[in-house]
């Protein structure tokens, strides 16, 4: 995919000033306040905190990072840590987009971004959007507020004598899938805590037949099977769940993290949700302790998108050219994802009944961003699908969109 805005990070302490005045210096305060509490209240529930909380605030660590090291010595030439730079690159999108937005639409923009508990749909949008802009398109945006924006596409790219309607969708990587990560990490969490009374530490590994149970009954069954003496059994539950729990009395042991999580995977397997608990340093952790949970049900991640993209199809008005961008996240490559794949064929299933306007869809994930003589830029995996039905007369889209992201 095409390269975010590259930037030198003599640049930076100018953009966190502009990203800090564009949603607002005391509404930044009041949100990083928030998300202290947030913090705070989650002490003793360390497997949610580290990996759900601390994962969808990175974005505010980085910001508030950035700032406070822009107070205290006014640059950030060669003081730029891996944290601040994904609020950076925000920053600079910002920064580029800044004279296409209305005054409704940058507060818009500021209010979703402080109030959002996932931020991904709001940077994607602005994203997007920077890569039309830095290839020389103006910005059309939507009016969220009017009364057509039901039906209305993020924005337009306007160039010469054509202009693309856009729409931006994110999944996120619990849709469609049968155990959401917030309720396995809060599992978890009781389960650590009784552990712990018990001064036990090993695995505690489970099954279920489908979604995640949602019954307080259920999670109160699992919890009556953690014992209070060293123990391996394996226990089925009344809904045939199954409980694995092999715990021994803490003694200390040390393995290399790494090592541990590398050799759970294999005992438990890629598609297993897993969370890793301990006394942790940077490499090795202390009475290292597993948790796993899978489904024996198939997760439903491809209608979830599909429902996705049929939204966007109905957004676009059929009049102009549309592109469908769609987030997928934590997906390395997608090498593979060819005609046969489940992707494909689901896309070209939607492309069939689209609007002959649509000229493609476009899936893309995480950008890796990278530091090259205090200059950084970032890219991530793309697949284009281009619709065969697609009206030509309408323009040129496919070479436009390649362009745009870097594709050849």
């Amino acid at each position: 995919m095409a390269r975010a805005i590259a930037l030198h990070d003599k640049e930076a302490a100018r953009l966190f000033g502009r990203l800090e005045a564009f949603i607002g210096r005391d509404r930044i305060k009041g949100r990083l306040a928030g998300i202290a509490r947030e913090l705070q209240h989650e002490r003793r529930n360390p497997i949610y905190r580290d990996n759900w909380v601390l994962p969808n605030r990175a974005w505010w660590s980085g910001l508030a990072a950035g700032l406070d090291k822009v107070e205290r010595i006014g640059s950030l030439r060669g003081e730029i840590t891996p944290i601040m730079v994904t609020p950076l690159i925000t920053a600079a999108h910002i920064n580029a987009l800044f004279g296409t937005m209305s005054t409704y639409k940058r507060e818009e923009f500021a209010t979703r971004i402080l109030a959002a508990d996932n931020l991904t749909p709001v940077l994607v949008e602005l994203l997007i959007a920077a890569q039309f802009r830095q290839e020389g398109y103006e910005i059309v945006w939507s009016e969220v507020g009017s009364p057509n924006a039901r039906v209305a596409p993020e924005f337009i790219a306007q160039r010469k004598e054509i202009a693309i309607e856009v729409e931006c969708k994110t999944k996120s990587a619990d849709a469609g899938r049968k155990i959401l990560r917030k309720r396995f990490y809060r599992l978890s969490d009781a389960i650590l805590t009784k552990l712990d009374t018990h001064a036990l530490y090993g695995s505690v590994d489970m099954v279920i037949k489908d979604s995640f149970p949602l019954k307080p009954e259920w999670t109160n069954e699992v919890l009556s099977c953690i014992p209070n003496v060293p123990l391996n059994v394996e226990i089925t539950l009344e809904d045939d769940s199954q409980v694995k729990i092999n715990v021994r009395q803490k003694d200390g042991k040390t393995l290399e993290a790494k090592e541990f999580i590398e050799s759970s995977r294999r005992d438990i397997g890629e598609s297993a949700n897993f969370a890793l608990a301990g006394d942790r340093d940077a490499e090795n952790v202390r009475n290292p302790t597993r948790f796993s949970l899978q489904s024996m049900s198939q997760d439903k991640f491809l209608k979830a998108v599909n429902g996705d993209i049929k939204k966007a199809n109905s957004q676009l008005s059929g009049v102009n050219p549309g592109a469908i961008f769609c987030f997928l996240p934590e997906i390395q490559t997608f090498a593979g994802l060819g005609d046969n794949s489940g992707l494909a064929l689901m896309t070209h299933g939607f492309l069939k009944h689209a609007k002959p306007s649509v000229s493609a869809v476009i899936f893309f994930s995480d950008h890796h961003y990278i530091s090259e003589q205090e200059k950084y830029s970032g890219n991530a995996p793309a697949i284009f699908y281009f619709n065969p039905g697609y009206e030509k007369n309408l323009g040129d889209c496919e070479g436009l969109l390649r362009e745009i992201l870097n594709q050849t």
